[in-house]
């Protein structure tokens, strides 16, 4: 932007992005295995979701699709990674429908573990949705990024 004329003082980069080193998956397999193995999902299908558990990021969605995910296939499993204000109301949900045994909650991992838990993954969710109010979203998709990193499936919304 400089050698483009923008005066550097009107510039300001924000660090919102993705360490390619911290998640290199080819670097995270033995990760992956232990983990799987001290989760007992070795045989499982595993769909990893990483957030803070609000409106935007879609929990409505999830409390509606897990449970039917699992009643049509018995290998499926969903690590669910972080927490915030709907995480309860996302557990009671998974409760009434008994499927609490194909779904782990981590709650909060300190950031440096996320790639190994993401590494134990097959496929990532991000069903966003609008805010309630209908304005527009005002962050980075941080979690997309950092799941296009595996180089496996995303499920996401429009």
């Amino acid at each position: 932007l400089c050698a483009r004329g923008i005066d550097q003082h009107k510039i300001y980069v924000s660090p919102n992005g993705v360490d390619p080193e911290m998640f290199d998956y080819k670097k995270l397999l033995s990760e992956r295995e232990i983990l799987r193995t001290n989760l007992a999902v070795q045989e499982k299908f595993v769909f990893g979701f990483s957030g803070t558990f609000g409106l935007w990021h879609g929990v409505d969605v999830l409390a509606y699709m897990i449970p039917r995910v699992i009643q049509q296939n018995n290998k499926a499993h969903f690590l669910l990674i972080g927490d915030g204000p709907l995480k309860q109301m996302l557990y009671d949900a998974l409760a009434r429908e008994q499927v609490l045994h194909c779904v782990t909650f981590t709650g909060m991992v300190p950031s440096n573990c996320v790639p190994n838990y993401l590494a134990m993954c097959d496929a990532f969710l991000c069903p966003t949705q609008k805010n309630p109010d209908d304005t527009r979203f005002f962050g980075s998709p941080t979690k997309l990024f950092e799941y296009m990193m595996a180089g496996k499936p995303i499920i996401a919304s429009d």
